[in-house]
């Protein structure tokens, strides 16, 4: 066995998420080429109250998930969470169906139960997902109706350099 097979799970080791979470945020700073956010004390007591069944790979997922909605904030809050870290309690449990008779039962009980809690925080993710994506189409259509004033104004395109980068909403 290697030292890492008798390493607790991270749920055992709230004092190491602080260090794991700066580790994350500067691998990825480091690999995008931008300056490293950092996190409010309140997300940060957030992310070292979950659990982590995911273990290291779930909280490494969820800073780079944090990270990438973020954009270009240096702080990251409590908003941009998860919901199932944003919204989860310590006294949170699994809620299994019936008291199993047998071992099997009570595997194939908790089975089930985890399976639906890994599809409604699936779901959770997905709407937020569609919801940036909803946003950022806003915003396209909004650079499209933009440069179609301007054209429509300016139709042989003089001073239309500005327009050719990034959308200014010209009126």
């Amino acid at each position: 066995m290697s030292a890492i097979d008798d390493l607790p799970p991270l749920r055992d080791r709230t004092g190491d998420i602080p260090i794991l979470v700066e580790h994350f945020l500067g691998k990825l700073a480091h690999d995008r080429g931008r300056p490293s956010p950092s996190f409010s004390p309140a997300a940060l007591e957030r992310l070292a109250q979950h659990t982590w069944p995911g273990n290291v790979r779930e909280l490494e997922n969820e800073i780079e998930r944090l990270v990438v909605l973020a954009g270009d904030e240096l702080m990251i809050g409590t908003d941009l969470l998860s919901p199932r870290i944003r919204q989860w309690t310590p006294t949170e449990t699994l809620e299994i169906e019936a008291e199993p008779d047998s071992l099997p039962a009570a595997v194939e009980a908790l089975e089930r139960a985890l399976k639906l809690d890994a599809r409604r925080s699936f779901a959770e993710d997905a709407l937020a997902r569609l919801v940036l994506a909803h946003e950022a189409l806003h915003e396209q259509q909004a650079c499209v109706r933009a440069r179609e004033r301007y054209f429509a104004r300016y139709p042989e395109g003089v001073h239309a350099a500005h327009l050719a980068g990034r959308c200014t909403n010209v009126d």
